[in-house]
């Protein structure tokens, strides 16, 4: 049953047996598996996001929070810049199976986010 599911909430399809690199905390982190949320798929649909620009965030952009206790894996939010648009990607790691799940990708608004696109506003 999980596989079944598993199948439903991911796009499998991509980087199959080549070796990538996320950024995490100062460290390269090599993985052989990214991985899309569905979520996510639908995301960069919606918003004209695509593939290369999710792919030069995770290798180039900056952690600018990050969330270890997340189930099932640990996962980031990272700053990146794309076709002069800010973009934020939400990436979990899954270390043991050395995959990068991309759970969502969008461009931060000034409404949520300081102008520097890393501070979320605080709403007194």
């Amino acid at each position: 049953m999980w596989c079944q599911r598993l199948l439903c909430l991911y796009d499998t399809s991509l980087f199959y047996g080549i070796v990538q690199e996320m950024y995490k905390g100062g460290a390269r982190v090599q993985y052989r598996d990214l991985l899309y949320r569905i979520h996510a798929r639908q995301a960069m649909f919606t918003r004209s996001i695509s593939d290369e620009c999710v792919e030069h965030i995770l290798r180039n952009g900056e952690v600018i929070e990050d969330y270890p206790h997340v189930f099932p894996f640990p996962a980031k939010l990272l700053l990146g810049w794309c076709n002069g648009r800010s973009i934020h990607v939400v990436a979990a790691e899954n270390s043991s199976k050395q995959q990068v799940i991309v759970v969502t990708a969008y461009e931060p608004t000034l409404d949520k986010w300081e102008p520097n696109m890393k501070t979320r506003r605080k709403y007194s």
